[in-house]
């Protein structure tokens, strides 16, 4: 009699031990995700970065020549990074973005006659900075992409007539953008303006 009792006790709480698990299953994803939500946070909030490049190029008195929506290659991507990705563009995300065609036009009115070869000064290479270098070929002016940091970047600036510096907000510190706005500067460059790259 006593064995039976322990059986049935045993099976009324095999469903209670399974219940208790999805509690504890559905409370683990509600908690990484908030720490997905919190990282996302910390990580866009963090000092040091350029949070917005329109009022980036206000503060140093460049011309603010617009923005350009590019997509970026990511060889893999992850619940996380898509988490990520959606809480950027839904706390960051702007309806006023222009073309790569604007950006060209805007470029070519500022440069006139003056300048033959502009600088993209940029820390990585992108589709964006790809197709702005290819359209400013076709046009008669010669784009040349120069990354700072590396001396085929430096030899690239040196042969430009003008600079412009292309900025992603949230990602690059106003420290790295600030150095290469001097380098040009102080290389003689005339710098034309910043884009911002989303």
């Amino acid at each position: 009699m006593e064995k039976q009792i322990a059986e049935d006790e045993a099976n009324a709480s095999a469903p209670q031990k399974k219940q208790s698990i999805k509690k504890l299953v559905v409370v683990g994803a509600f908690l990484g995700l908030l720490v997905t939500v919190f990282w996302s946070v910390i990580r866009a909030s963090s000092l040091g970065v350029i949070r917005d490049v329109e009022h980036f190029s206000d503060t140093i008195g460049l011309l603010f020549i617009g923005s350009v929506t590019s997509k970026r290659e990511r060889p893999t991507k992850n619940i996380g990074q898509a988490i990520d990705d959606w809480l950027e563009h839904l706390f960051y995300g702007r309806s006023e973005k222009g073309s790569v065609g604007r950006a060209v036009a805007i470029i070519r009115g500022i440069m006139g006659d003056k300048h033959k070869t502009v600088a993209l000064l940029t820390d990585e290479t992108s589709l964006f900075t790809d197709t702005l270098a290819e359209i400013l070929n076709t046009e008669s002016i010669t784009g040349i992409m120069a990354n700072l940091k590396d001396e085929a970047g430096v030899k690239a600036l040196q042969k430009a007539d003008a600079a412009i510096l292309i900025a992603r907000a949230r990602e690059i510190k106003v420290r790295d953008a600030m150095r290469t706005i001097e380098i040009a500067s102080s290389m003689g460059k005339a710098l034309l303006g910043v884009i911002a790259e989303e």
